[in-house]
């Protein structure tokens, strides 16, 4: 779900407090198989205005289908995809002060133009359509179109999958939303370029650009984005690098944040002090919108140490004077966390499972980052044939959440315990959402025998869990919400949505989906 914003009221004290006797039971519609399909790309676009909605493109058609929250069917919509154009689906929605939008995009390669097209929701369904960016790149061919280059409605794998590409981010007051998106030619000698643009809550364009960037040989890829409520654009970049010799066992990249207004541009080098390295980071804005916060992990060249801890780096947006602190991880920090054979030889986290995938941000100051431990592994099995098929399993386990103080200080890891592993990406990680100050995390988690006898030797191994935090930030309520044998299908992180006080989920198996809503308020 990308950066997230939350306004809350009290400090983060993850481990306080006991579950209520709330019940998160799903109201699940029934299975139905998707239009055109097994291979048919599918995107929940939420509930809005009391109904939810799901978007299909099936060759030159978007079909967008509409229930009520009891899952009876109010109707379709189909638009047309003109031809040439057969990314031109809705497949993101954003609700600024002023309303629902929907969004496509489409490279017409002909006029060597990227354009965005927007949608009004009115009594449920999506009219004025309408161009609201246009941007001129002249390319010979794009060389990618994941990693966020170029990525919006454009990358084949994403599309096929169906997860949001979060090229959009919106100020705090939901009053600016700005677009981002980095090119890249096919030539390598060609220059990347960042495009962005601005709007304001009616999706009038306030101004665009086109930013060249000398780094096509360094494989530069945007990692994070954010947008103030004065319109700036901030932009996160990772960037290969060539270590010399002595620095051989840092990460092989650095990052660079990028700021960008109408009128000017920035590039600011993020870098720690002596031989530590970042291994992954993260962006936000505070509250105060005074100054701009990167955070993440840290290691340094001995590297045998793992992650040795976190760091925040301070921007200053009146005269973008830098600080910065690092914050090892103690035996203490790293209590329940890691087994103590680790503390013990001072290995630490590992430092290639965890990245940081979303920050917290509290109204006196306090921050939590939210942290996940993903990882590959590559199976190969021998055919009747003799050719070997190669699978790849992708897997995650534990949530840790590092909580910082009003003075920027450290103050505990919080942990989420779970694993889960799948031939599909699709399942994997976690869905973050909030409701009236609640925060909601739902991940696929894959139980023990024992586990299951505790929770009513349930059939099945595979189960949905939720943890539900508090205002204040105590964890109310921790539980399984259901299983896969209760709906036959696994659930989508990434198609998780919350708005309304309704909670969607989305469950997938074999061409077929099922939504489930439950009410969170």
């Amino acid at each position: 779900m990308g950066i997230t914003r939350l306004t809350l009221a009290f400090a983060f004290l993850f481990f306080c407090g006991n579950s209520y006797a709330q019940s998160y039971e799903p109201s699940w519609g029934p299975p139905s198989k998707k239009p055109g399909g097994f291979n048919t790309p599918m995107y929940s676009l939420g509930v809005m205005n009391g109904d939810y909605y799901m978007s299909f493109v099936n060759g030159a058609t978007n079909t967008i289908q509409r229930f009520n929250s009891k899952h009876k069917f109010l109707g379709k919509q189909e638009l047309t995809i003109q031809k040439g154009k057969r990314n031109l689906a809705i497949r993101e929605i954003l609700h600024t002060r002023d309303g629902y939008y929907g969004f496509s995009g489409y490279y017409d390669k002909k006029k060597q133009t990227y354009s965005l097209i927007a949608y009004d929701l009115e009594d449920g369904k999506f009219t004025k359509r309408r161009k609201i960016f246009s941007q001129e790149l002249r390319l010979s061919g794009l060389r990618s179109a994941s990693g966020g280059k170029l990525s919006l409605f454009g990358g084949r794998v994403a599309s096929q999958l169906g997860i949001p590409l979060n090229d959009f981010v919106m100020s705090a007051d939901s009053n600016m939303l700005a677009f981002h998106n980095l090119v890249s030619d096919r030539n390598y000698f060609a220059e990347d370029q960042i495009m962005v643009g601005l709007f304001d809550k009616d999706l009038n364009l306030q101004w665009k650009k086109k930013q060249p960037l000398n780094y096509q040989d360094r494989d530069l890829v945007i990692v994070r984005a954010a947008v103030s409520v004065k319109g700036e654009i901030f932009i996160l970049g990772r960037l290969f690098e060539r270590r010399r010799v002595k620095d051989r066992r840092l990460p092989r990249y650095d990052y660079k944040l990028f700021v960008i207004t109408k009128d000017d541009f920035k590039e600011i080098n993020i870098r720690l002090p002596g031989d530590n390295a970042p291994t992954d980071a993260g962006l936000f804005i505070p509250p105060s919108e005074s100054e701009v916060i990167v955070g993440g992990l840290y290691t340094n060249s001995d590297r045998r140490g793992g992650l040795l801890g976190t760091f925040l780096i301070r921007i200053d947006l009146a005269d973008y004077q830098i600080g910065s602190k690092q914050y090892k991880f103690s035996p203490r920090d790293l209590e329940n966390i890691v087994n103590k054979g680790r503390i013990k030889r001072n290995k630490g986290l590992q430092e290639d499972r965890y990245e940081i995938k979303d920050f917290i941000s509290f109204t006196n100051g306090s921050m939590a980052m939210v942290m996940e431990s993903t990882w590959t592994t590559i199976n190969s099995n021998p055919s009747p044939s003799g050719a070997n098929t190669i699978q790849t399993i992708y897997h995650s386990d534990a949530i840790l959440i590092p909580t910082f103080g009003r003075d920027g200080e450290l103050e505990k890891i919080g942990k989420i315990d779970k694993y889960y592993s799948s031939s599909s990406a699709l399942n994997q990680s976690y869905g973050l959402g909030w409701d009236q100050g609640n925060i909601f995390l739902l991940y696929n988690d894959r139980k023990s025998g024992r586990e299951r006898r505790d929770i009513g030797g349930r059939k099945g191994s595979l189960y949905t869990d939720m943890t539900v935090l508090s205002a204040d930030g105590k964890k109310i309520w921790e539980g399984n919400v259901f299983n896969n044998r209760a709906i036959r299908s696994v659930f989508v992180p990434s198609m998780c949505t919350i708005r309304e006080g309704k909670m969607m989920l989305v469950g997938l198996r074999l061409g077929k989906y099922q939504v489930g809503i439950v009410d969170v308020h």
